[in-house]
């Protein structure tokens, strides 16, 4: 919708072609489709806004990885003219298709591959005769960052991105656009791409000359601190004398729990000490993980710079010393050194799944720690949930 809106149709009364798996009904029937509430009235009530707009819409039904719907495609694009710009926006969200790197395999990756590669390699070939001014490549920026469970979907859109470089020329402009997670329904979203936004990011990119851009909502910088160094949010300093050494030296092998810590920042609890020995392990690891010394027992995972990837080391490293398997949606739940530490002690080897509201909460807090988009996020629950029923089956 947002790349649609910032075509310029209204000014320029743009021809549009949009393709889709799914076909739709013809533009006569939308008004009763609209008023039955169909399953697709809301994509039906979104396109007439477009077409209000100003612009000639088609809408075709294709499937970018056979050779047959995209030649038929590009018959139907090409009886018009060249086409001024191909944009290529293909992807597979489903949750079945994100997986951990061990457990990537040829049908998992082909699900990613199959609709951003291969479509890219039909589609090119198609107009190969008559090819477009400008090629647009809807990229991601889990190819920079990476993140939980991207590898196969992070590598296509890294193909992406080389495919772009490599075909630049004279005669076509090919843009990739590494794209952060996007959020149509709160208009007011700070953590991820509005339409709004999206569309004046379009137009700033068609303008730029650039061949690839990283659109990010938060400092890169910052993003690649975090996902890439997995570094804390705060500066390493000099490692106090007085750690206590609790962990017997599994956290760095020196007997310390803190290899360089900082000074525990200004927060929303005041510090509170540990008091018991599940308490005083779950602080040293902490500290160790995060670099801040000391942390109270009421102290915030998050708001002490701890993010999702650290969430996994340090829940790893509890399970390593105490035995106990906490999923990382608990981590969530309880994100204080007191929370985790009662869970340890009621030895929760293997939890009940949560309810699907708590998931929710979940799911919405871990947007809002790693900008993440719905569909990576989802995907994220569905493999701890799997865990979780896993572990209850041991």
């Amino acid at each position: 919708e947002a790349i649609a809106r910032a075509a310029p149709s209204r000014s320029h009364k743009a021809r549009l072609v949009l393709v889709g798996r799914s076909s739709l009904p013809p533009p006569e029937r939308w008004d009763a489709e609209i008023a039955a509430n169909a399953p697709h009235s809301a994509t039906l009530s979104k396109l007439q806004a477009i077409a209000a707009l100003g612009a000639d819409l088609e809408t075709v039904a294709a499937d970018l990885t056979c050779t047959e719907d995209v030649q038929a495609l590009a018959a139907r694009v090409k009886a018009h003219g060249a086409p001024h710009a191909i944009i290529h926006a293909a992807a597979s969200l489903s949750a079945e298709s994100f997986l951990p790197l061990d457990r990537i395999d040829r049908t998992s990756a082909a699900a990613h591959f199959g609709a951003k590669v291969q479509g890219l390699v039909h589609l090119e070939a198609a107009f190969a005769d008559n090819p477009p001014k400008v090629w647009m490549l809807m990229s991601s920026i889990s190819a920079v960052l990476g993140g939980l469970n991207l590898g196969a979907y992070a590598a296509a859109n890294a193909m992406l991105d080389g495919w772009a470089a490599a075909r630049n020329s004279s005669n076509s402009r090919w843009i990739s656009m590494n794209w952060d997670a996007w959020e149509f329904a709160d208009a007011s979203s700070r953590t991820a791409i509005t339409p709004a936004r999206g569309a004046d990011a379009f137009r700033r990119i068609l303008a730029s000359g650039a061949g690839r851009l990283v659109v990010s909502v938060m400092p890169l910088e910052e993003r690649l601190a975090k996902w890439a160094s997995l570094a804390p949010a705060h500066a390493p300093a000099a490692a106090p004398a007085h750690a206590s050494g609790a962990l017997n030296g599994a956290a760095n092998g020196s007997g310390n729990g803190v290899a360089h810590a900082y000074p525990r920042p200004d927060l929303s609890t005041a510090f509170a000490a540990p008091r018991t020995p599940a308490e005083t392990m779950v602080a040293e690891v902490w500290q160790h993980f995060l670099g801040v010394e000391p942390i109270g027992i009421d102290d915030k995972f998050f708001e002490l710079g701890g993010h999702s990837l650290l969430a996994i080391q340090v829940l790893a490293r509890l399970r390593e010393t105490t035995g106990v398997n906490i999923p990382v949606h608990k981590l969530f739940e309880a994100p204080t050194v007191r929370g985790l530490a009662a869970i340890i002690g009621k030895d929760a080897m293997a939890p009940a799944p949560a309810a699907k509201a708590d998931r929710d909460d979940d799911a919405a807090l871990l947007a809002m720690v790693d900008g993440m988009s719905d569909a990576e996020v989802e995907a994220l629950l569905a493999e701890l949930e799997a865990e979780d029923a896993e572990g209850a089956a041991r």
